[in-house]
């Protein structure tokens, strides 16, 4: 029963996978085996019930691994909950960004409207009234 805390976690196995992949436990536990079937209509047992006919160090060591493997689970929320932090803090970051370059693209394409209708105008008042031939234009504006 000593080495029960170390092997692999069972309580939550599926929060438990990145400890797994990181620490390369192998189950040190007895796999089930398969030709002792317990069937389905036995009741199982409450862990109040398991504890009762363990020892006490028996008890204890089910507790301490229930409680590591508990630790460990918790753990492993809080290194994705942190993960997902920063994944969020970093997306903000690029959102931030972007509407920067879009608040500066509407500001430059305003800019580039006014300019647009000016030369519009310009344009519209030498066709109606004659202006300098088109040769003179070019020349007076370089």
């Amino acid at each position: 029963m000593a080495s029960s805390s170390r092997g692999l976690l069972t309580l939550f196995p599926d929060l438990n996978e990145s400890t797994r992949e990181i620490t390369g436990a192998v189950a040190s536990e007895p796999q089930p085996n398969t030709s002792v079937f317990t069937p389905l209509n036995f009741p199982m047992r409450s862990v109040e019930q398991k504890m009762a006919v363990q020892t006490d160090i028996e008890a204890n060591q089910y507790t301490l691994k229930s409680c590591v493997e508990t630790m460990t689970a918790v753990t492993n929320l809080s290194h994705r909950l942190q993960s997902r932090t920063n994944e969020v803090q970093q997306l903000n970051s690029q959102l931030a960004l972007l509407q920067r370059m879009y608040k500066d693209a509407r500001a430059e394409i305003s800019v580039l409207k006014a300019e647009n209708k000016e030369l519009k105008r310009k344009a519209t008042v030498m066709f109606r009234f004659g202006g300098p031939p088109y040769a003179a234009v070019e020349e007076q504006g370089e």
